[in-house]
């Protein structure tokens, strides 16, 4: 804003088919629009970056915007949350609490591609589909068919010992390992762990 005194408030509700914004100006304690519009689709969720300079670019209706905090309301507490910028870290526990509670999660906000409780969790580094169905395994119930050991050496980095099971299992080798008929028997035998967990490939 030119005049850093003034407390501009910009309100969005972002739909699938339309978005409706109003520009409101805090005055005493309560809220005075100062001008309000409805642009197309603009789901905040999915916009990508420059699609949501764009949208705001549209919303400015000779506003003079110069900088703006986006937030969104949390499901859970009804609270204002800030929305997170490109690159900065977010809160997973929280971030998936915006997913309903019954249904497996695939999402973005990682550090390393892992699973947390019922979500494959996507860092910012390219996976393989191996490596995807095997993040996909522990949603299903399976457990890591290999163990493996580390060693601080230091200045020296890391000392990294794994152990593989079987080669042949892609829950126990995520790189060349296969979906197997016995993953098939135990999925219909239910001979699986259902605990949600967290688990990390350092490989993704």
């Amino acid at each position: 804003m030119t005049d850093p005194s003034r407390h501009l408030i910009l309100g969005i509700d972002g739909g699938a088919t339309k978005t409706n914004w109003v520009v409101c100006e805090e005055v005493g304690g309560a809220l005075r629009p100062i001008n309000q519009g409805t642009l197309g689709p603009g789901n905040m969720k999915l916009l990508t970056p420059q699609a949501l300079r764009q949208m705001l670019v549209g919303m400015r209706e000779g506003i003079p915007f110069e900088n703006a905090t986006l937030f969104v309301t949390e499901r859970a507490t009804g609270k204002l949350e800030p929305v997170a910028t490109v690159g900065e870290p977010i809160d997973l526990p929280r971030h998936l609490q915006r997913f309903p509670a019954d249904a497996a999660i695939l999402t973005t906000g990682a550090l390393t591609t892992h699973v947390q409780s019922y979500a494959i969790v996507l860092g910012p580094h390219t996976i393989t589909p191996r490596i995807l169905a095997h993040e996909f395994g522990h949603l299903l119930g399976f457990r890591d068919a290999y163990v493996r050991g580390y060693e601080d050496l230091g200045k020296d980095g890391f000392q990294i010992l794994e152990v593989s099971t079987d080669p042949a299992d892609i829950m126990a080798d995520p790189v060349a390992g296969s979906v197997q008929v016995k993953h098939f028997e135990m999925l219909l035998n239910k001979r699986f762990d259902k605990t949600p967990r967290v688990s990390a490939d350092i490989r993704a």
